[in-house]
């Protein structure tokens, strides 16, 4: 954990106005646990605009305990920074005004950082922590059929083959436009079906994530 710990501090010193966006499940949340305790964290935040993004979503009723976006606001909701969660309600709505939210907010930080006249990167994140799953999905994508770019659009509706199956996600463009990507997985079996996929043995939606820059950080 102290290496994904390390990596998100690290994405936080990247300017002044640092966009992050994270990955739901139980793996992650006892490093964001800790990171929200942690003085050097809570000092950055005083001198930072700190964004927090969730990945991906299902689609579940509030309180129900299966949401990404209710875990990690458990985590950081005391902390002075700002929470970008997917709505509540039918997908079908929450996911379209979940990327008009990161669109309007991701343009106008783009809009401040060309004010000197220079062209700025549009990144749309400082970094992605990504997880994955058994089957070698990793936020919400599921499929190869997932990954085919759908013109401008920054979010997918998917279906998970287990409940519950409605689910939301940024898209596969999305997140890779990030400055750093860190996948953080727990489990031998998850370690074997990545290194299936990084050998061509198998194709599964993580392999889209593995470029040269990605870290790969596997507690066992």
């Amino acid at each position: 954990m102290e290496a994904a710990r390390m990596a998100l501090m690290a994405a936080c010193n990247a300017g002044q106005e640092v966009h992050l966006c994270l990955s739901g499940g139980t793996t992650p949340r006892p490093l964001y646990e800790h990171l929200a305790q942690r003085d050097d964290f809570r000092t950055l935040l005083a001198e930072k605009d700190i964004h927090l993004w969730v990945g991906d979503e299902r689609e579940a009723p509030e309180d129900s305990g299966s949401r990404n976006s209710e875990m990690i606001a458990s985590c950081f909701r005391e902390l002075p920074l700002t929470l970008h969660l997917w709505p509540h309600g039918p997908r079908e709505v929450a996911g379209p005004a979940y990327e008009d939210e990161l669109k309007r907010v991701r343009t106008r930080a783009w809009s401040q950082l060309g004010k000197d006249g220079d062209e700025p990167e549009e990144t749309l994140f400082n970094l992605v922590l990504l997880g994955m799953g058994e089957d070698g999905h990793s936020a919400g994508l599921f499929s190869p059929g997932d990954l085919v770019p759908r013109g401008e659009s920054l979010v997918r509706l998917t279906e998970a083959p287990t409940e519950p199956k409605r689910r939301m996600t940024l898209s596969a463009e999305a997140l890779l436009s990030a400055g750093k990507i860190v996948v953080l997985m727990r489990g031998r079996s998850k370690v074997r079906r990545l290194m299936s996929n990084l050998f061509g043995e198998a194709r599964d939606p993580i392999g889209i994530f593995m470029r040269d820059s990605t870290e790969v950080i596997a507690l066992l």
